[in-house]
């Protein structure tokens, strides 16, 4: 799901993420069955990222607000659960080399925080590939 800030009027981290899926994407709450929370991730920026998975409906449409989202896109599960589509991204960050992995797409690399908590996402998945 899209992510954001946690704010004064969420109930829970649960209800900001259908929040921020709905204002980034305008899928509604109801448009999706929310099937449980992943593991907090730290980022190296000192953000902690509460990442939940759900489920839509095969015919569910959306509208990327251009304004919070530069691209939308589908990428098969199985794709991405392939270790061999991933790739080490070195990068220096406070002046130390690093390197995250990262997927290539059509719309550009899907790399960081994202990329790193699809790619730990997917390695718990019974995937044949």
């Amino acid at each position: 799901m899209p992510g954001g800030k946690n704010e004064k009027k969420d109930l829970s981290l649960r209800h900001t993420a259908l929040r921020e899926l709905y204002e980034e994407l305008n899928i509604k709450p109801a448009q999706i069955r929310v099937a449980g929370k992943l593991p907090n991730y730290s980022t190296l920026t000192g953000f902690t990222i509460t990442p939940f998975v759900g489920f839509l409906d095969s015919k569910t449409q959306w509208a990327a607000d251009p304004s919070e989202v530069a691209a939308s896109f589908l990428v098969p599960i199985h794709t991405l659960a392939d270790a061999s589509n991933w790739e080490p991204i070195p990068f220096q960050r406070f002046g130390q080399q690093r390197t995250l992995e990262g997927f290539r797409t059509p719309h550009g690399l899907l790399w960081g925080a994202t990329a790193s908590i699809i790619k730990n996402f997917t390695a718990q998945l019974a995937i044949p590939v």
